[in-house]
């Protein structure tokens, strides 16, 4: 899936799924209980800020709060304003107090939060969000990212370990992201866990490019995302492992991205295992997952959509392969419908579900097309699933 710069351009990799709230039972341990799909997206939370509940991306790769420009009322006095770098860019956050913030039971206030403008961010996901909730409001905290159960939880005082977990010391770096210390390519590094990251593995350009020239990163010849960053227009092309092992798991085939800066961990990767992050005793537990991985939605859809003012339109059509290109969609079409998805219904997360749940079926497809008076109506033949990476064998 997509990814987008998160700091200093300010854009966030967003996604919203519909919150279904997990009974607490009687684990007193547990501040918040949300259910958790495992899908290669971040993860949003509801955030009652100003009595009203709005949802938040919940991002372990910064260390402050984010509001959106609409929120700004809410926050207290002016702060400073201080230089962030992050995906090789800089830029600065000017900082403000920031009310109580709750997200069901667990409550955090006196921490700092910036504001930016989240606009660009629906038109580009068709999603909501109004927010980040950083990794200051976890210093007494730890995350649990469940994904064999289906659940996150954020659990306060030292966390219960599943049987079979394994555990490493988490560190904090200038910017107050976690991170932890893991052999690749048969050099020791610090990889930052990253939940603002719905991709897979990031390196530094020096290193990115240093497997690519040894053979251990291929780049695709085509498929390239091109996005503005603080240096310009860049294209950035596709580009997986041929070999390795991080964590344990072998790498091959498993996409990675030049992250210019540093090397992070997201939340395509965690996917491979149940995680939990111990901000309080600076820990890291994971245990590998038996489960299958994440499909490859894009490349089976075929297309890219936009949303802007909740209006989606194709933005992107595959020229080598895919099912759109074979239904015939072109770049401005309007989807009034996809398969059994009306036109309100439509966005990244549902046509992830649309190709993980109707892979092999064709569908009925209506859409608007610039120019012409009339609906267009075309089959939509989805593949076969394709996945991410191959499934492995668990230890």
């Amino acid at each position: 899936m997509r990814s987008v710069m998160r700091l200093g351009a300010l854009l966030l990799p967003v996604v919203f799924f519909s919150i279904t709230r997990l009974s607490l039972g009687a684990d007193k341990g547990v501040l918040y209980l949300q259910k958790l799909e495992p899908y290669p997206f971040v993860i949003v939370v509801p955030a009652t800020i100003g009595g009203t509940a709005r949802p938040f991306l919940l991002n372990t790769g910064v260390r402050f709060h984010i509001l959106d420009s609409t929120l700004k009322g809410l926050l207290g006095p002016y702060i400073e304003s201080r230089p962030v770098t992050d995906g090789g860019n800089t830029g600065e956050m000017r900082l403000f107090e920031a009310p109580e913030i709750a997200v069901g039971g667990w409550k955090f206030a006196g921490i700092e939060a910036g504001v930016t403008d989240f606009d660009r961010i629906r038109d580009m996901f068709g999603m909501d969000l109004r927010g980040v909730i950083g990794v200051d409001a976890m210093k007494e905290c730890a995350v649990s990212l469940d994904f064999d159960h289906k659940a996150l939880k954020i659990l306060k005082g030292n966390p219960s370990l599943a049987n079979g977990m394994q555990t490493m010391d988490l560190g904090m770096n200038k910017a107050g992201s976690p991170m932890i210390q893991a052999m690749l390519g048969g050099k020791t590094m610090q990889f930052v866990i990253d939940t603002g990251f719905d991709g897979y593995i990031g390196l530094p350009h020096d290193v990115f490019e240093g497997m690519v020239a040894d053979g251990m990163i291929k780049e695709e010849e085509t498929g390239g995302v091109q996005s503005e960053t603080a240096g310009g227009a860049m294209t950035q092309l596709p580009a997986h492992f041929t070999k390795g092992r991080l964590l344990g798991v072998d790498l091959t085939n498993i996409p990675v991205r030049d992250a210019h800066l540093f090397s992070n961990i997201g939340v395509g990767f965690l996917l491979d295992f149940d995680v939990v992050i111990d901000f309080k005793n600076l820990k890291f537990h994971y245990k590998d997952r038996g489960a299958e991985p994440p499909i490859a939605a894009h490349k089976m859809f075929g297309a890219n959509l936009r949303y802007p003012r909740g209006h989606n339109h194709v933005y992107y059509v595959s020229r080598n392969a895919g099912a759109a290109l074979d239904a015939g969609f072109k770049v401005w079409d309007h989807i009034v419908r996809l398969g059994p998805l009306k036109e309100g219904e439509i966005n990244d997360i549902a046509i992830y579900e649309l190709c993980l749940n109707h892979a092999g079926e064709t569908l009925e497809v209506e859409i608007q097309r610039p120019g012409e008076e009339r609906p267009i109506v075309t089959q939509l033949k989805l593949p076969e699933k394709i996945y991410a990476y191959q499934p492995r064998e668990t230890k």
